[in-house]
């Protein structure tokens, strides 16, 4: 019937939403200048045009008529994005434009965004008056509802659409990426490629890669990629052409030419050892000629003699707090057997915070909580925390601990390791006990977060100091 299903089989019927991801990839290919059958692509923007009818006419129907359709939802904002990619009259319908604006409000940001995109499709046909036409006021409207998710980090140069804990991640049309990636590709489309808020989606999604390959499918990875090559023709920087030289204390280390034909081999990371760095001030310059920004990132890494270290990070950020656990315990009244009331004994803690170089007593109870904060989603970190020579965990047993983050703990002589396979953006907080067994005077090294496969991804706690005083 020209269109497609989930796979081919008896009994098998085309989806709509099959369809749409099928026709959408080959008008992309046709875009692009590739072979496409004609009628395989006209079969398909038929089945979706007929689909589209089909709905307007459930829309239309009286409230208690079988078929009714209350609103228009986030499957019909998809067709519809789709036939208006073919930019031919006759696959645009005006009037679910109209009914969908009308139920926006029943629409996921990732809709919103298509159907904004649909418009600034209609606007490109021949003939259409930008500053009066209907479309030019729908898309200036989603563009506002859109804009009131946006969140940023200064610090991390980022920017993304807050979807907020009520969105449907497990649909379609709640995916976190590709609703990033949509609004990207809608702020190229209409002019703002060069803006600030764009390159910040952008750097936001390199972030949120899985294992820094890929997204989340390859559904999603598809999505990023069309809505980076959008950007790459907007911004200019796919056609950039520079020259490139390091310069340490004014001697040249490294020259390089970037141009669209070797993007992909050109030389993109240079290495400074440590022979080439003598005692005192070092001056790293980077020279720039030609159009197109230039973007980089410096690491350095070194041995400090530091007596107090201080806390550290940038993408994730770990702070460690120890706490002195005073026992008080509570008393209660619990029914026991034949009715009467018994008195129980339960065991109660109360927390007070030790400051960074504390004095304690031999025997006492500490509680090490660790706060996790993340800038992005990311994969399999590691968490260790270094015990004063002083303190031995409570726990002796490793294994997945009672904890949100469904953390694997390690309890080792030195340290106790935590492996968080997945560490959500926010802030969250891990903890484990420790008892003081000697007397002295003690330091407890800086907890360290580091990712497993990208180690450039780190930060640390401030260092520990503590007193312990004999009973």
């Amino acid at each position: 019937d020209g269109g497609w299903g989930w796979f081919s089989g008896w009994g098998e019927t085309s989806s709509p939403y099959f369809t749409a991801l099928v026709v959408h990839g080959l008008l992309l290919s046709r875009q692009c200048q590739l072979p496409v059958p004609p009628q395989v692509l006209q079969r398909g923007l038929e089945w979706l045009q007929a689909y589209q009818q089909e709905t307007l006419r459930c829309l239309q129907l009286p409230p208690k008529q079988y078929r009714h359709k209350p609103h228009a939802d986030d499957l019909d904002a998809l067709v519809f994005q789709v036939l208006a990619v073919a930019r031919e009259e006759q696959y645009y319908q005006e009037h679910m434009a109209a009914l969908l604006f009308r139920d926006k409000k029943h629409l996921s940001p990732y809709s919103k965004a298509l159907f904004a995109l649909a418009e600034w499709e209609r606007l490109q046909l021949p003939g259409t008056q930008e500053s009066s036409a209907p479309q030019t006021q729908r898309l200036q409207e989603l563009l506002r509802n859109l804009r009131q998710f946006v969140q940023s980090d200064d610090e991390n140069q980022t920017a993304w659409l807050n979807l907020g804990p009520g969105n449907f991640w497990w649909c379609w049309h709640g995916d976190e990426i590709e609703t990033q990636a949509a609004f990207l590709k809608l702020l190229c489309r209409t002019g703002e490629g060069q803006g600030e808020l764009s390159r910040g989606l952008v750097k936001y999604l390199l972030h949120n890669r899985k294992h820094g390959k890929y997204w989340r499918s390859t559904r999603s990875t598809a999505a990023v990629l069309e809505a980076f090559s959008v950007f790459l023709e907007a911004s200019g920087e796919g056609r950039s052409e520079l020259e490139v030289e390091l310069l340490l204390n004014g001697r040249t280390l490294a020259q390089e030419r970037y141009s669209p034909q070797n993007i992909f081999t050109a030389r993109n990371r240079f290495l400074v050892p440590a022979e080439d760095l003598p005692p005192g001030e070092q001056v790293l310059k980077i020279r720039k000629n030609g159009s197109g920004p230039l973007y980089f990132n410096a690491y350095l890494q070194y041995f400090s003699q530091q007596d107090f270290i201080p806390a550290a990070g940038l993408e994730v950020k770990v702070q460690r707090g120890t706490y002195r656990l005073i026992r008080e315990d509570e008393q209660s009244s619990t029914a026991a057997a034949g009715g009467r009331a018994q008195s129980v004994r339960r065991e109660r803690y109360r927390r007070e915070l030790l400051p960074p170089r504390a004095v304690v007593q031999s025997g006492e109870l500490l509680e090490i909580e660790m706060l996790l904060e993340s800038k992005n989603d990311y994969e399999y970190m590691l968490l260790e925390d270094h015990k004063a020579a002083c303190c031995e965990a409570l726990e002796l047993r490793s294994g997945y601990g009672d904890n949100s983050l469904n953390a694997y703990q390690e309890f080792r002589d030195d340290r106790v390791a935590m492996f968080i396979p997945l560490l959500p953006r926010g802030k969250h907080t891990l903890s484990y006990r420790l008892r003081v067994e000697a007397s002295g005077e003690f330091s407890a090294l800086p907890t360290k977060l580091t990712g497993f496969y990208a180690p450039e991804l780190q930060a640390n706690a401030e260092e520990q100091k503590i007193s312990v005083e004999s009973e």
